[in-house]
């Protein structure tokens, strides 16, 4: 007794579904001191991208390099000398004196038209100006017995900049810079999970998703732990979720996106190719806080605030800054000018047991969030507040 896609809106993207009995035998896990009740979901393509402990691969453009030469014999014998009197640094890299940082000045930017055409027209003028570029000639006059390391320096759709380790000696990390230089090059991440909330979401290839591909996701107790599984192929398993609020935080992002309109639409773009995903993070609390002054939509829209006293206002800011959950989607849409705009939608999911306070004073909009909070292993969120931003607006 599985989860029904037909129990799934599947209009749009979608990530996880309810949850439901399952006739699933835990003994096919072949694992121990396992206990119910056991809970079966129905999760998407994108949800197991997610979810999935296994490496992933993005493309950043190659821009520069850091080249660190080798010390002449007087170098080294000052070094000798001075040693025991220097302090060493946090970053060696960055205070090493033989280090130096080499960012081509040629740059080329990449633009994201709406006119498919038009944007391969400015990829070839591009192409042809690569070789003119003054730190690729500078490289292929390079002396590889002058350097002692090379590191790649790569590029993100945002702007940020970073290291790359490059692999072999130092003439094969030099025909590397000379190859790919100014051109994207692949990338191999951890997983999708980042690091405290944070998912790279450009190792998954949205204009594949299908709304109709499910995956089964499993919920038990293991040693009295919660324990999320992913199934493989007949009914094997496929991998354990690492952390449980891993799902939570999947829980969270499809409330957002089943009442947040612009939301669902901004990752509909990415699915039909008109827009590049770039990051989702979770956070626990927006950077400010709501005021009197500053109320969400949905208490302004169902209540005239205006009329209300002060303190009164005060305490409905007070109890919508507490227990928040926030969700942040990155992506940059195609423009008619090529030009790249980092675009963020902020969600703010609030927690329904800290209207507690407000019942009594909105009974009816209590009532219409309660019935529209479904609860979840997350817990009970409504959609509290919608925030769009973009980039240097």
């Amino acid at each position: 007794m599985g989860v029904q896609i037909s129990e799934i809106n599947t209009n749009s993207v979608w990530i996880i579904s309810e949850s439901k009995p399952t006739d699933f035998n835990p003994e096919s896990l072949g694992e121990n001191n396992i206990q119910g009740p056991i809970r079966e979901y129905a999760i998407s393509d994108l949800a197991l991208y997610l979810l999935n402990p296994d490496p992933i691969i993005i493309q950043d453009k190659l821009v520069g390099c850091y080249l660190t030469y080798k010390k002449t014999r007087l170098q080294k014998w000052r070094s000798f000398f001075s040693a025991p009197f220097s302090k060493k640094k946090d970053d060696d890299s960055k205070n090493d004196p033989m280090t130096r940082e080499y960012v081509s000045n040629l740059h080329m930017k990449t633009y994201t038209f709406k006119d498919r055409p038009l944007e391969d027209h400015f990829k070839r003028i591009y192409k042809a100006m690569r070789p003119y570029d003054g730190l690729l000639r500078f490289l292929g006059l390079m002396d590889h017995a002058k350097v002692h390391d090379i590191t790649g320096i790569c590029e993100d759709i945002a702007g940020n900049r970073y290291k790359l380790d490059l692999s072999g000696n130092v003439k094969d990390k030099l025909n590397y810079m000379a190859t790919y230089l100014l051109t994207p090059v692949k990338i191999t991440m951890k997983r999708a999970y980042l690091t405290k909330g944070l998912f790279e979401l450009r190792g998954y290839k949205f204009e594949t998703f299908k709304a109709e591909t499910r995956y089964r996701l499993v919920r038990f107790y293991q040693d009295g732990k919660t324990t999320f599984c992913v199934m493989g192929s007949n009914d094997k398993k496929g991998f354990f979720v690492q952390d449980p609020k891993l799902v939570y935080w999947l829980q969270l992002f499809q409330q957002s996106l089943k009442t947040n309109e612009t939301l669902s639409e901004s990752l509909n773009l990415c699915v039909k190719g008109d827009a590049k995903p770039f990051k989702l993070f979770f956070t626990k609390q927006l950077e400010f806080s709501y005021s009197q002054n500053h109320l969400p939509k949905i208490f302004r829209n169902s209540y005239d605030v205006s009329r209300m006293a002060p303190e009164d206002k005060n305490a409905i800011a007070e109890t919508l800054n507490n227990q928040q959950r926030v969700i942040s989607f990155n992506y940059i849409p195609h423009s008619n000018t090529g030009e790249e705009k980092m675009h963020t939608h902020i969600s703010v999911m609030h927690d329904f047991k800290a209207l507690e306070p407000l019942k009594d004073h909105f009974p009816d909009l209590y009532n219409e969030i309660s019935e529209n909070a479904p609860a979840t292993d997350a817990g009970k969120f409504y959609l509290l507040d919608s925030i769009k931003g973009c980039q240097d607006e």
